[in-house]
C-alpha cells in the first residue's frame, strides 16, 4: 500500500510517498481501507520534531485523520461499514471511531 512517511524530522521536504507493507489486524485493533485522510496541525508539529514523544520509530506515517471502510477487527470481519476517526498507528492502540451516516 502507499503511505506518506517521514524518515527524519524537518520541513515539508521530508514528506515522501512510499510503498509500505499492508498492516495486519492485532488484538484491540481495526483495519480500515482508507478513502480520505488529512494532515493536521499535530502532524506538522510531529514532522518538525516539536512533539518527538509522538514519534516512536522511523519511517513514521503521518495523517491520522481518516475516513474509509471498516474491514476487520482482530478475527472478526465487519464488512463495509463506513467509519471516520482519528488514528495513531501503535501496537495495542484503541482508536476512536464514529459510524458515518
Amino acid at each position: 500500500m502507499k503511505a506518506i512517511v517521514i524518515e527524519k524530522f524537518g520541513g515539508p521536504e521530508q514528506l515522501k510517498e512510499q510503498e509500505v507493507a499492508k498492516p495486519t489486524c492485532g488484538v484491540n485493533q481495526v483495519l480500515i481501507r482508507t478513502h480520505a485522510t488529512s494532515v493536521n496541525p499535530v502532524d506538522f508539529k510531529i514532522r518538525q520534531g516539536d512533539m518527538k514523544e509522538a514519534a516512536e520509530n522511523f519511517p513514521l506515517i503521518l495523517g491520522g485523520d481518516v475516513a474509509g471502510l471498516w474491514l476487520k477487527q482482530a478475527r472478526m470481519s465487519r464488512g463495509s461499514e463506513k467509519v471516520t476517526g482519528y488514528l495513531r498507528v501503535h501496537v495495542n492502540s484503541e482508536p476512536m471511531q464514529n459510524t458515518l451516516p
